[in-house]
């Protein structure tokens, strides 16, 4: 390795601690959702979902932060549960399942005895609810439903309930996700948060979400556990937030010391880097079963194929070198309704 090489990964095998947490190095499995658990595991932690993230501890990962936790929704009396690609706004979540915490402690134990930490993350991602009547994700025509003072008060909650679960489990540090169109991120962005109230505005008014969601956290935790977030660094979306947008909010955020860490992510979360999905609800009628295997898949060259009637793409080239900004355009009558690159970027220290 170059000397160059050596000074920019000199620490990367050092400890680093983490709010109360020593992490013996800098490799970090950053929380992704493969869904490695088994077929008839119930929604639990099984030995699938175990074997996959631990044999990443075996082999020297520091940091695990295996798969998210979709927390539950506040839905009125009648609504149906409501099913997107990678969220879902549901009644009841798995944390709320009986055996949760002694599935997940077996989890943690296994990591430890890696001598790597378990991170878990908590999530609100779905298209029913937001901060404002504003499509959170531009691939689909789905305008959430405005956030009460009663529903955010809801959500804040259940960061707190599964907050209580996984420090019972043994777990090492918690992270709220506030990137890839999740509802914090909603009310982070300008380009969604539209609101008149204490919930929107400038920076500080936009980041009161996610300030008083880890104050719920660290109310329950105290300092046994590291707490962080995941956040965007710029959205690459019109009317967005950018780099130092990003920063003032990180600032603000930070300067509550509720916060151990930052995950930044980059970029908008439907983009070519990611398979996209597409749901019933503007296609023909469908379960969410169906809705979930309604797939394209991306060819060698970039271009997409679908054997589904559904998937019928337009492109259009904005004279972007290289590329860049090919993007769907709007489309009507079953079809996918546009969605922005995302870049793939996750500096973790």
């Amino acid at each position: 390795m170059s000397d160059q090489g050596n000074e920019q990964f000199a620490k990367l095998f050092s400890p680093i601690e983490v709010g109360p947490i020593t992490v013996k190095n800098r490799v970090c499995e950053t929380t992704n959702s493969p869904g490695s658990a088994g077929p008839d595991s119930g929604g639990l932690i099984d030995e699938h979902f175990t074997e996959h993230h631990v044999a990443k501890a075996r082999g020297g990962t520091a940091w695990i932060g295996s798969e998210t936790w979709l927390l539950n929704e506040l839905l009125p009396e009648g609504a149906e549960e409501e099913f997107g690609a990678g969220g879902a706004a549901v009644r009841f979540a798995s944390y709320m399942i009986p055996g949760f915490v002694e599935a997940v402690r077996k989890f943690c134990d296994a990591v430890h005895e890696q001598g790597a930490v378990a991170v878990f993350q908590l999530t609100h991602l779905n298209n029913a609810f937001g901060a404002s009547a504003v499509p959170t994700v531009e691939l689909y025509d789905l305008v959430p439903h405005v956030m009460t003072e009663e529903h955010i008060e809801f959500v804040l909650n259940t960061y707190a309930e599964a907050a209580q679960k996984a420090l019972e489990a043994g777990a090492d540090g918690l992270e709220i996700h506030c990137a890839h169109e999740t509802v914090p991120q909603a009310f982070l962005s300008p380009a969604t948060n539209k609101r008149d109230d204490r919930w929107g505005g400038d920076a500080t008014a936009r980041t009161l979400f996610v300030r008083e969601a880890l104050a719920r956290i660290r109310a329950v935790i105290g300092d046994k556990m590291a707490l962080g977030i995941r956040i965007n660094g710029a959205e690459a979306r019109q009317g967005g937030y950018d780099l130092l947008q990003f920063r003032e909010m990180v600032y603000i955020i930070a300067e509550t010391g509720l916060i151990d860490f930052v995950n930044v992510d980059v970029g908008h979360c439907w983009g070519r880097l990611l398979v996209p999905w597409v749901p019933c609800r503007i296609g023909p009628g469908g379960t969410g079963t169906e809705m979930a295997e309604r797939k394209c898949a991306w060819g060698s060259d970039g271009s997409p194929h679908s054997p589904q009637a559904l998937c019928q793409w337009e492109w259009r080239q904005d004279g972007i070198e290289n590329r860049r900004d090919r993007r769907q355009r709007p489309l009507r009558n079953g079809r996918p309704l546009g969605h922005p690159r995302r870049g793939g970027f996750h500096p973790f220290w």
